[in-house]
This record gives C-alpha cells, structure tokens and sequence, in this order.
C-alpha cells in the first residue's frame, strides 16, 4: 500500500508565528528610538537614565522569567 504524505496544517501556524513575531520585533525595535526623547522629555530624565532604566528591566525580567518552575 503506497501512503501519500499530507501537508500538516499546524505548519502553516508555525510559518505564520514566525512571520508575524520577525516583523513586529523589527517594528519595535527599530522605531523607538523615535519615541524616546518625547518619553524623556516628558519624564524629565536624561537620555542615559532612560536607558540604564530599560537595561535594568531588561535584566530583572531575565531573572524573573528564567527560574525554572
């Protein structure tokens, strides 16, 4: 008996996960330096403050998020 290979549908969720995930990163990362100093300028903290701020929120979700259970 000879078996034909279906295409398996969940695939199509993959591909489109990874699309979808690749261009709203992109979006994001690229276009906040755009907001940044309308953030900054409404916070009233300099540039550098900013940026030790969201490096150390970076960090303290790593931490968070990476223990195990």
């Amino acid at each position: 008996m000879s078996q034909q290979r279906r295409f398996f549908p969940g695939w199509l969720v993959v591909a489109s996960g990874f699309v979808i995930m690749a261009t709203c990163y992109t979006i994001f990362v690229n276009c906040m330096s755009l907001f940044q100093p309308l953030i900054v300028s409404d916070l009233g903290i300099s540039l550098a403050q900013y940026n030790i701020s969201n490096a150390h929120h970076c960090r303290v979700q790593a931490v968070w998020h990476g223990r195990p259970g």
